[in-house]
């Protein structure tokens, strides 16, 4: 792990390997060629993935020749400016500005495959049955496929049916569905039998102890061991084009959402200051308050 107290030419000199789920600083040269230092970011606070991350390393760019980053990596700050209540405009303004040369402190989740998978058979089985109040509610549930393994839980979203079951857990192996073996079916093929069950919905789920204690140690360290980030969900999205998508779409719809509050909170300063005016003898003044809409709250499948 990097130590925080070191200079950034330090940094320079002597670059820290990215160790997975730990702090590392990463110190980048000038680039002439790229303001971004070809970095192409996605997330930000008020998207699915709720922080900073990288989408894309582009080539022949400082962050290519040094070798060390990669999609999925979170970004905790830009230049000692924290990135963990950012939107993704304003990352992209602190690389953008950031003088040369550029330190980012960052940090890797572990390879969801390895973390939330595993080629043991479960040992414990559970049965459990999730209500629907309409076919299209989603059950809250986010899925990572092993090849010729199983397809496994990776996420449970606040406030789902899955959630509220109080009864599935990260790593899941599904089992079965509404009586149906999933043996043999792709994520996307288990992912369409839970979307298109009606009302009822009853899932045979086999749970590997090993697997389960060792997804547990992570989240204890993500929590305890230093500041969590806003969400633990983000360790499966770097595999997933679905997410990432909504990820770009959430961050699209906020950006649209601030722009017209934005406009809205100017609009009612102009009618508050024209509204006291007229009413400059009342004894009882409105006045309006305008709130910012709450980011989106996109569930993942």
């Amino acid at each position: 792990m990097s130590n925080k107290g070191n200079t950034q030419s330090d940094s320079c000199d002597f670059p820290d390997p990215i160790v997975e789920n730990k702090e590392t600083v990463i110190c980048l040269p000038s680039d002439i060629d790229n303001d971004d230092f070809g970095i192409e970011l996605t997330g930000g606070c008020h998207s699915y993935l709720g922080v900073i991350c990288i989408h894309k390393i582009y080539e022949n760019s400082a962050a290519h020749s040094d070798g060390r980053l990669r999609r999925g990596d979170i970004i905790i700050d830009v230049n000692g400016k924290s990135m963990k209540k950012a939107s993704l405009e304003e990352a992209k303004l602190a690389l953008i500005e950031s003088p040369h040369p550029l330190q980012l402190t960052l940090i890797r989740d572990p390879d969801p495959l390895c973390l939330f998978t595993s080629i043991e058979e479960p040992k414990i089985f559970i049965t459990v049955e999730l209500w629907k109040n309409h076919t299209n509610e989603p059950l809250g549930i986010s899925l990572l496929e092993r090849k010729g393994i199983g397809v496994f839980v990776t996420w449970i979203s606040p406030n789902s049916p899955a959630e509220l079951s109080q009864r599935i857990r990260q790593g899941d192996k599904i089992i079965d569905i509404n009586g149906t073996p999933v043996k043999g079916l792709d994520q996307s093929q288990v992912a369409a039998s839970l979307r298109e069950a009606e009302h009822s919905v009853v899932l045979v789920l086999g749970r590997i102890p090993a697997l389960h204690a060792k997804i547990q140690d992570w989240i204890h360290d993500r929590h305890f061991q230093r500041k969590p980030l806003n969400v633990v969900r983000t360790s499966s999205w770097s595999h997933s084009d679905i997410h990432l998508l909504r990820a770009k779409k959430s961050a699209a719809l906020a950006s649209r959402r601030a722009d017209e509050n934005s406009l809205g909170r100017r609009q009612s300063r102009r009618f508050s200051a024209f509204n006291l005016r007229l009413r400059s003898n009342s004894t009882h003044m409105e006045r309006l308050a305008v709130h910012s809409a709450p980011p989106p709250n996109n569930q993942p499948r």
